[in-house]
């Protein structure tokens, strides 16, 4: 068998422009190598990814024939807040998998193991947090600026007590599970399995990517509101699938959303649902006022949650309690939204693990954020694939 890893970093944004690289831990693109095999096998996705993100828009592969397999790829897809390499040492700058990438290559890995392209089209993005609820119920309005016709729309913050914009100015990124989305993720895994010719793969996520990779690996149709698609049958070559901090029943901060909100949508969103039994607009609660079992929730969500298809032989579920982009301590509904169905190993906070009752593996993230459960366990995430603990 084949070992090789191929860490596949998978941008879903980048930021108007990146800093000088030479100061990044981790510099892409992907080789030429990979450039010229995707080519030569048909591949018209633009998987380099260098529009707006210069050499960092992607990362790995073979620099000629010679180099050989020695570990299982690992695929990892980063999420709707983030890039696939570090592009600026700013404040509202995101750092990708750099970290991850750089953990792994000092643990014997090489470039020819891992591999990344940004997966959407440019956008002017700072940093792309979707937390409409929260903001509105802190007296924040928001504003829908269209960038580009029906895909970006950026939303500036204005506090109404001060009457100008908030100290920490975000910009937006509406993204969906659509079909072009999935179908293109979907190709680039079928490309790397194909051209590292390994017998099993691995997988690392993050936030939207935790779902996006679940389903590129199920296969499957999705109806979504750029139409409808078909994957394909399931991938049934993933060793280790890990999810970090995802939103696999929605986030409680779209509840109540219009569902013109993009991102909250009922169909190929992350909408919770509004309601659970007698609990209304109430989703985040930790303990809820009525029973409450079965809520209806985002179709695309639904879908994947009841494929009884598992993503992995080994699936890993990882959140933190302080979490500040899904926040309410991950809960929906009472149970974490980063918990994946069926999963075989839990990494959560205490107080999680305890309710749970069924960690197999036990590590503490108490006080990490949202963007800290991948940027600071790249330790974990490398013991995880390796199975190591």
């Amino acid at each position: 068998m084949h070992r090789f890893t191929l860490a596949v970093l998978l941008a879903l944004h980048s930021p108007l422009f990146a800093a000088n690289t030479e100061s990044y831990k981790v510099i892409g693109p992907i080789t030429q190598h990979f450039q010229d095999w995707l080519a030569r096998n048909g591949y018209k996705d633009d998987f380099v990814r260098a529009d707006n993100a210069g050499t960092q828009g992607s990362y790995g592969g073979k620099t000629d024939d010679s180099q050989k397999v020695t570990k299982t790829p690992v695929i990892f897809i980063h999420g709707n807040s983030d890039a696939a390499l570090r592009q600026g040492f700013g404040r509202n700058d995101n750092i990708g998998w750099e970290n991850t990438i750089d953990y792994f290559l000092k643990h014997g890995y090489t470039s020819v193991r891992m591999l990344q392209f940004k997966y959407f089209s440019n956008a002017l993005i700072l940093n792309s947090h979707f937390r409409p609820n929260s903001m509105r119920r802190h007296g924040v309005t928001l504003i829908r600026l269209t960038l580009l016709p029906g895909e970006y729309y950026s939303l500036f913050c204005f506090q109404r007590s001060i009457s100008k914009l908030c100290s920490s100015l975000e910009l937006f990124v509406l993204r969906t599970h659509d079909c072009a989305t999935t179908q293109r993720l979907r190709r680039f895994l079928e490309a790397v399995i194909a051209y590292t010719g390994a017998d099993q793969v691995s997988m690392v996520t993050h936030s939207m990517g935790v779902t996006l990779g679940r389903k590129i690996i199920k296969g499957g149709k999705i109806t979504a509101n750029d139409g409808n698609c078909d994957l394909g049958v399931p991938i049934r070559v993933v060793d280790v699938f890990v999810g970090l901090s995802g939103g696999n029943y929605g986030l409680c901060n779209c509840e109540g959303v219009d569902t013109m909100e993009p991102t909250c949508n009922k169909q190929d969103g992350l909408w919770p649902g509004d309601s659970c039994g007698m609990n209304y607009l109430d989703c985040g609660l930790t303990v809820l006022p009525f029973p409450c079992s079965g809520p209806t929730y985002s179709k695309f969500l639904t879908d994947l949650n009841n494929d009884m298809q598992q993503e992995a032989k080994r699936l890993v579920s990882g959140w933190s309690d302080s979490d500040d982009l899904i926040m309410y301590g991950t809960i929906t509904w009472g149970k974490s939204t980063c918990l994946i169905p069926r999963s075989t190993d839990k990494k959560a906070s205490l107080r999680y693990s305890r309710i749970l009752e069924t960690a197999i593996c036990f590590q503490t993230y108490v006080t990490y954020t949202h963007m800290e459960t991948k940027e600071l366990t790249y330790e974990d995430q490398y013991n995880w694939v390796n199975r190591i603990n």
